[in-house]
């Protein structure tokens, strides 16, 4: 089967919205909290890298609830707030 197609330069209206998919970005930190809690119930160790507004950590996450990410740095469990977390980067399973 063939299907014949016609491309046509519309002007943009004011009903007619313009989608760039390069301005819009997903809440990548949700979707990846959600995959380290999914590792956490199998016992999977995750080594993360957690990124706020001027401070990056790397360690593994021990726990992680609704409000906190428990995360084992240097032999030491600091209490991460998830409001606080602009990005976060798996590294290592």
């Amino acid at each position: 089967m063939y299907i014949d197609s016609v491309k046509t330069n519309l002007d943009a209206s004011s009903n007619q919205k313009e989608f760039d998919s390069r301005i819009h970005k997903k809440n990548l930190k949700k979707y990846r909290l959600e995959d380290i809690k999914a590792m956490l119930l199998y016992r999977i160790n995750v080594l993360c890298e957690i990124f706020f507004d001027d401070l990056k950590l790397e360690g593994i996450v021990v726990n992680l609830d609704e409000e906190f990410l428990s995360l084992k740095v240097e032999k030491e469990i600091k209490m991460i707030s998830i409001s606080s977390i602009k990005d976060i980067n798996i590294l290592k399973l």
